[in-house]
Order: C-alpha cells, then structure tokens, then sequence
C-alpha cells in the first residue's frame, strides 16, 4: 500500500475508504513509524463525532509467517491417557519455526485432548477414576446405546474436555511448563487409531 489521503468531510466514499484502510492496516504484518504515528488522527475525528480524516499513511507489507501442518496418528489400547509431547514436540522443531504458535486437533467426538502432569501417573489414573464416577457406562439415562454401553458416555467426556490445544513456540520449542505433558485422552473401552492435525505457524 502506497500513500493514502483523504481529506474534508467524510461522504460514503470517504466513509468507505475509512474502512477498507483499517481493513489493510490489520492484514498488513509491519507498519511504519508513520502510520503508528497517525493513528491519532484517524481515531479523533471518531471521538469527536466528526469525519473530517487529513493524513498521509504509508504501510509495507512484510509476509514472513510460516505455516506447516502435519497428522499424526495414535493407536490406543483402549480408554485412558497417552502422552504426544515428544511426537507434537518434533514436529515443531522440524517446521523451522523460532516464535509462533502450536495448534493440536483430534478429529474425532469419543476422544479428547489435555494438558497434564507429565510427572506421576496417579495424576491421570486419578482422572480416570472421576470420570468413571461422573458418567457412568450403560447408565439408563441414555437413549444412545447402539455403539455400546460406553459410547455415550464418550462422547459427553470429549464434550466435557477438549479437542484442541494451542501452546505457544518460543525458541523453536514447544513453551510446555516443567511438568506439563500433552495427552490424547482415549475415552472407549476399545482400542482405536486417532488422528490428530498438528499446525506450526509463526516467525523462522
């Protein structure tokens, strides 16, 4: 975007080139000094109940983002928690990507994603052992039983949960806390392969 003007009282045209600009302004990754240093100008005409915009704005756009995504699959043994930290963690590290964002999905509704206690197993197993409690197999209560007395019950676990994480990327790592573990929380007594999407994005 090259020099923008707008000057006098504002009509629709001025109205609308208002909002196409603070359009650009928020798909535009750097904006120069001189454009922070109007952004006054812009915003006091609106405090004033006015339209009456004079500046001169010069932006450049500087697209450095990088984005990889990557499935992942789990084979579960049957219902419980399984740790993905060091599989999402290496993901992270071969995108590339210094500062950015981690994004996990699970795609499916009777499994569900958590941050957890990495460093004693009671912790999950304690988890469990709730969830049990809370929602019980085969509980008459529900209509849906055609898949199994746990079937419902494993859809309200992941509902209750979670299917997505986001952790944020600093130094080409995942900022995990000293003791926090990314876990896929397999909520049937069967076992299954779950598929996870894994996307990296952010600054190399």
């Amino acid at each position: 975007m090259h020099g923008w003007y707008s000057d006098g009282i504002a009509g629709p045209e001025q109205r609308g080139d208002i909002v196409r600009f603070v359009h650009v302004l928020g798909q535009y990754g750097q904006v120069w000094l001189p454009a922070i240093q109007h952004a006054g100008q812009i915003l006091e005409p609106f405090r004033r109940h006015q339209f009456s915009l004079q500046f001169v704005m010069t932006a450049q756009k500087k697209n450095t983002d990088v984005l990889i995504r990557k499935s992942l699959n789990v084979d579960t043994r049957g219902r419980g928690t399984y740790e993905v930290t060091d599989e999402v963690a290496e993901i992270v590290a071969d995108s590339g990507i210094d500062v950015g964002m981690c994004h996990v999905y699970v795609a499916h509704t009777s499994a569900s994603l958590t941050i957890c206690e990495n460093a004693d197993p009671d912790v999950r197993t304690d988890l469990e052992t709730f969830m049990a409690r809370l929602i019980p197999d085969g509980d008459g209560v529900f209509l849906h039983s055609s898949e199994g007395p746990d079937d419902m019950p494993a859809h309200i676990r992941s509902v209750l949960t979670q299917t997505t994480l986001t952790v944020p990327v600093e130094n080409g790592r995942c900022a995990l806390g000293i003791w926090q573990g990314l876990y896929l929380w397999e909520h049937r007594t069967g076992p299954h392969r779950r598929r996870l999407s894994v996307t990296v994005q952010g600054v190399p």
